[in-house]
């Protein structure tokens, strides 16, 4: 067994201003601090070097209060638990190539999400973390390629729900942008055996052969079919609010379409300059709402403050979504891209960062502060415990290609 190192110095950042003390959390407001809070950052080690910077942690809670963790990056895995809320963990390798998502389901087993490609998403069942079975699997079908896009969630009905970025190559020669990637929401009903089919494939069948085009004019549009979301996002955080409506964190960076000219300065801050380099204005974090459990979307909108002014940047691009006690909901979201300092803007562009914002009226608006949890890239998976205690595992890899490969975990609270 691997274990944990509370309060790794490593995990404190000296050369920037919000990351130098590592059991301390610092709030911002643009570029001033506005509070100091007491957390535990938890580093969570792997005698390897990752063999890919995009570090991914999930995190789900068994009956007993126990907490499990699934930490994946390229080919490899590593599974960790705790008996004492999340200070300490004990980890090992586990041989489950390629996990995309994971949760502990109601009667306390796990579920892994692996795979994907050209090949089909293997669901995989544990009763310990450490030896998994084949439960079911998910093909792409018609699609040229599907890949795993966003956290295993467990409704309270029981429902299982994951989502899937599905793949039309575009035509020969013709850029990758040219090509119709849709998300869309699977269900199981059996815990992971069986999975519902992709929405719409009449439709789909009549894009790819080029009998039918994507009509794609505005935010308002949805992909047709049962459990389709958005064009153009990626990357989701899902969550059941305890009112039980459904909402997304989307990355929203899609190919470019007419209306994002139009959209894009009241949404978020655009690209410098723009557009990027695929052609793209939106990189940013958006949420959309689902009011019967992910079977159809809608009011796809940016993350605005109370006065209506964006909160996200370009970079800004994958998030969850966690709800407290109090209904108070939690987006933690990657800052990516590379950094200069932007007084005005308030950003320290470049090197990734973790950070989390906060809404008091169930995502209309949301605090201008934001909690830095963490330096480096990665893509995170958040818990909340009874007495409202954060735990969130994470990548922090430093540098786009990862000098340093790593995971975290820190413990945190909103005040």
């Amino acid at each position: 067994m691997t274990r944990s190192t509370h309060n790794d110095p490593s995990l404190a950042q000296q050369d920037h201003p919000f990351y130098e003390g590592v059991d301390e959390l610092l709030v911002t407001d643009g570029l001033q601090i506005v509070d100091r809070i007491s957390c535990e950052r938890i580093l969570l080690p792997r005698d390897e070097r990752w063999p890919s910077h995009h570090v991914q942690g999930h995190i789900g809670q068994q009956r007993d209060g126990s907490l499990h963790a699934v930490v994946s990056g390229g080919n490899a895995c590593m599974y960790w638990q705790s008996h004492d809320s999340g200070i300490t963990w004990e980890g090992a390798q586990i041989d489950t190539p390629g996990a995309g998502g994971f949760t502990v389901l109601d009667d306390d087993g796990f579920l892994l999400a692996c795979g994907g490609g050209d090949g089909p998403i293997r669901i995989l069942h544990s009763h310990d973390g450490v030896g998994w079975s084949n439960r079911g699997q998910i093909r792409s079908g018609l699609f040229d390629a599907h890949h795993i896009d966003s956290n295993l969630l467990q409704l309270r009905d029981g429902t299982v729900l994951l989502a899937v970025n599905l793949r039309l190559n575009p035509p020969q020669g013709a850029p990758l942008l040219a090509g119709q990637y849709p998300q869309y929401l699977l269900r199981s009903m059996d815990r992971g055996v069986t999975w519902s089919s992709y929405g719409a494939a009449n439709f789909w069948a009549a894009v790819k052969s080029g009998e039918q085009s994507v009509q794609d004019d505005g935010p308002d549009y949805v992909w047709p079919g049962s459990g389709g979301t958005f064009p153009g996002v990626y990357e989701t955080g899902f969550i059941e609010r305890g009112d039980g409506q459904m909402m997304g964190a989307f990355r929203f960076s899609g190919p470019p379409r007419s209306w994002h000219q139009d959209r894009v300065a009241s949404w978020g801050e655009p690209p410098h300059p723009e557009p990027d380099s695929h052609g793209r204005l939106f990189r940013h974090v958006v949420l959309g709402e689902s009011d019967d459990g992910g079977r159809h979307w809608r009011n796809l909108r940016p993350i605005l403050a109370a006065d209506g002014t964006p909160l996200m940047a370009h970079g800004e691009s994958n998030g969850e979504l966690v709800e407290l006690s109090d209904g108070r909901l939690v987006l933690i979201h990657q800052t990516r891209y590379a950094e200069s300092f932007d007084a005005a803007k308030g950003y320290f562009r470049g090197r990734s960062t973790l950070s989390a914002r906060v809404s008091d009226d169930a995502g209309l608006t949301w605090r201008r502060q934001r909690y830095r949890l963490m330096f480096g890239f990665g893509y995170s998976g958040t818990l909340v415990l009874t007495d409202d205690t954060l735990v969130t595992v994470t990548g922090c890899c430093l540098g786009d290609n990862g000098d340093v490969r790593r995971a975290a975990i820190i413990r945190w609270r909103i005040d």
